[in-house]
């Protein structure tokens, strides 16, 4: 993604070119626009011959769409699927009622809510924490798959205690996955404060 159309559609081509099997391409953020222009945006994009995954991060983009209009983005030709980094478990039930196209794939970008995600027919999980733990992230969900509770409730655990690391927190993992639980549940909003997360992230790839 770009902060424009001619720009995103440039890195898309050249993605498809260097043998990209798809895009993950997010909205223009800073400036506020239409939601006219936002799925022009993305029909031409979607222009290059490349599958498109919409990227829903509306604490980064700032533009809180609606259900209904994720859903019609998601339902525009060439989108193959989208990741949503949201906590909100109703709004992710609203996305998978309301988009009805065969083989779409709904990933969550919330390493923390990958068992419900899972449980409402999502597809995966594309998190940092699944690259920087892809044991554990991988580890559950084949235990789901095969059935074996107890191996992806170890698995579950160990993804969960990461927990501080994405939030910057010093409170205990247990007391934070608490809290995000009853977040998920109810909805209620809690904007992105920012941390030192990315740059963590960014130096634990590097090692």
């Amino acid at each position: 993604g770009a902060m424009g159309t001619e720009e995103t559609v440039a890195l898309t081509r050249m993605a498809r070119e260097a043998g990209a099997d798809g895009a993950l391409v997010a909205l223009p953020t800073y400036y506020p626009a239409a939601f006219s222009n936002l799925t022009a945006h993305y029909q031409e994009v979607a222009r290059q011959g490349l599958p498109i995954l919409f990227y829903h991060f509306p604490d980064c983009t700032h533009l809180a769409l609606t259900p209904n209009q994720v859903a019609e983005i998601c339902m525009m030709e060439g989108i193959a699927g989208m990741k949503a980094s949201i906590l909100n478990l109703k709004d992710m039930r609203a996305f998978k009622r309301k988009i009805t196209k065969p083989s779409f794939s709904m990933f969550t970008g919330v390493t923390y809510l990958f068992k419900p995600a899972l449980e409402m027919g999502a597809s995966g999980l594309i998190c940092p924490i699944s690259a920087i733990f892809p044991e554990a992230a991988v580890g559950f969900y084949e235990a789901r798959r095969q059935g074996d509770a107890a191996a992806a409730r170890a698995h579950e655990t160990t993804l969960w205690r990461t927990l501080p690391l994405m939030s910057s927190s010093d409170a205990p993992w247990q007391a934070l996955s608490l809290g995000l639980q009853v977040v998920s549940r109810t909805g209620l909003p809690v904007p992105a404060r920012g941390g030192d997360s990315p740059a963590v992230f960014k130096e634990v790839l590097r090692l």
